[in-house]
């Protein structure tokens, strides 16, 4: 574990939109009315209006780490760790029902870090010059599609696997997506079991496997560390930034950049890709996350989950509490209620997709374009709308047409 004494939540801020703006820059556009309200300039609060407004933007700040952030990455932390727990389960008893029980534990897994993607915070330096990137600690966790040529070449040609073996790899090869690769199949779990039990390289896929399993673990580890107090204490610059100096809204700032940049990247690579919307190349279904598991549709809920926490601060002090604070609105209601309204909008045209979603791609796409319209109309309340109330600067454009 690393002990350190953290910079200075300034020099945080730089290093966190530096990376944050290498990130965005990646990110693909949106159509041409959606651009529009993007650069739209209402009359919001100045920047000095809100800095001075009297609310208590430190409670916030401590709440969103105390009792949002912190919260999540202990509950991803247990999950990744029962997943591990399960995987050597299934290695001493390959049978159908303690595969069963590797599934589950992955599914759960990653539902907990698709309510986590909105941390994704840049990068930061520590005490003793090291650069730790918050991007490229996700993507080792989940990076899609998964490489699966280099992975059953990799099962082939190795003698043994294990976990040092793994994290040398890339992102593509490991995480989440990986595992589900090697414990999920169509044909049937009877098949997997085989694939394990059965095949020459058996020996070595279940080796593959668990080292796959105890390298999430360890991310997981990492993770939390990174932001725990007696870890890299990341949390410590949200409870002591100050205000006087602005690092306060820096904070806030480039939360709602993460809040919009997740929310773009979810919206396109998870619904937009698959649908056909970001290219000509018409609906192509196996561009869905997480097809084997089936868990697409559960993952995106799992997102606009965690939007919805990190927009209310949980149960207690949050960006909803700010906006109400200032009066923001929305054709004359409280802009707020409207996002909050516009996520369960989104989550019930979701939730009324029948079966998993890669099929609804081709059996229900009308449904599909819903949720997906609805969740781009949720990105232009937050990236327009809520960031002009809180006077944020956003730090990226997603511009390009797509």
């Amino acid at each position: 574990m690393n002990h350190f004494h953290p910079l200075t939540p300034r020099s945080i801020i730089a290093f966190s939109l530096t990376g944050l703006i290498c990130l965005l820059l990646a990110a693909c556009g949106s159509s041409a009315q959606l651009e529009a309200a993007e650069t739209q300039e209402p009359s919001p609060p100045t920047a000095e209006t809100v800095i001075g407004s009297g609310f208590d933007r430190h409670e916030l700040l401590v709440n969103m780490a105390d009792n949002v952030i912190m919260p999540l990455l202990k509950d991803f932390g247990e999950q990744a760790a029962a997943l591990e727990d399960a995987a050597h389960q299934f290695r001493d008893d390959p049978t159908e029902a303690d595969l069963e029980d590797v599934q589950q534990a992955w599914q759960q897994a990653a539902l907990g870090w698709n309510r986590l993607v909105f941390f994704e915070l840049g990068s930061f330096r520590k005490s003793n010059g090291d650069l730790v990137s918050f991007m490229e600690l996700y993507n080792k966790i989940d990076k899609w599609p998964t490489n699966v040529d280099f992975i059953e070449k990799f099962i082939a040609e190795q003698e043994a696997i294990d976990e040092p073996l793994i994290d040398a790899n890339g992102s593509t090869t490991k995480g989440l997506p990986a595992i589900e690769y090697l414990i999920f199949n169509p044909a049937g779990n009877a098949q997997v079991v085989s694939s394990f039990t059965d095949d020459p390289a058996g020996q070595k896929r279940m080796q593959y496997l668990v080292a796959a399993a105890e390298n999430l673990n360890h991310k997981a580890e990492d993770l939390f560390n990174i932001w725990a107090a007696e870890g890299d204490n990341y949390a410590g610059n949200f409870i002591n930034a100050d205000a006087d100096s602005g690092e306060q809204q820096q904070l806030l700032s480039l939360l709602v950049n993460q809040m919009t940049a997740g929310l773009e990247d979810i919206v396109k690579r998870k619904i937009g890709h698959p649908l056909g919307k970001t290219s000509q190349a018409g609906v192509r279904p196996e561009l869905v996350e997480a097809e084997l598991s089936g868990l697409s549709g559960q993952l995106l809920h799992s997102n606009f989950e965690g939007l919805a926490t990190v927009f209310n601060g949980g149960q207690q002090l949050g960006f909803d509490d700010y906006l109400d604070y200032l009066g923001a609105e929305y054709e004359g209601q409280p802009l707020s209620k409207v996002i909050n309204a516009q996520i369960e909008t989104t989550q019930a045209a979701l939730k009324a997709i029948d079966g998993p979603l890669h099929q609804a791609m081709a059996h229900q796409p009308d449904q599909v374009e819903l949720v997906y319209n609805e969740a781009r109309k949720l990105i232009v309340l937050i990236k327009a709308d809520m960031a002009n109330h809180l006077a944020v600067t956003m730090t990226f454009n997603d511009s390009d047409g797509d």
